[in-house]
C-alpha cells in the first residue's frame, strides 16, 4: 500500500466510523466507533505531520508494542515501512 492508498484509506475508516457513531443503537457502540475514528484521525495528522503529544505517545505505545509482537524491525515504524512500499516518483527532467 502506497502513501496515497494509506490516506485514502484512513480516509475512509474515518467516515466509516463518523457514520456508525451516528447510528449507532447503543451508547457502547457509539463510544467504540468514535474511539475508532480517533485513532485513524492521527493517524491522518501523522501523515500531514500535525501530531500533538498525545498523538506521540500513542503512536510511540504502538511502534513498541509492534516492535515486541516483531511485527516491526527495531529500526521501522509504521511510516518507515509504509514509506518504503510506496512508488517512488520519476525524475523527468534530466
Amino acid at each position: 500500500m502506497d502513501t496515497f492508498q494509506f490516506s485514502r484509506f484512513i480516509s475512509q475508516e474515518i467516515e466509516k466510523a463518523q457514520d456508525e457513531a451516528l447510528s449507532a443503537r447503543s451508547a457502547d457502540i457509539s463510544t467504540r466507533a468514535r474511539a475508532r475514528k480517533a485513532f485513524y484521525e492521527m493517524l491522518e495528522r501523522r501523515l500531514h505531520k500535525r501530531l500533538t503529544p498525545t498523538d506521540m505517545g500513542t503512536l510511540d505505545a504502538l511502534h513498541e508494542t509492534l516492535k515486541a509482537l516483531r511485527l516491526l524491525d527495531q529500526h521501522e515504524t509504521l511510516m518507515s515501512v509504509l514509506a518504503d512500499t510506496s512508488i517512488k516518483p520519476i525524475d523527468i527532467t534530466g
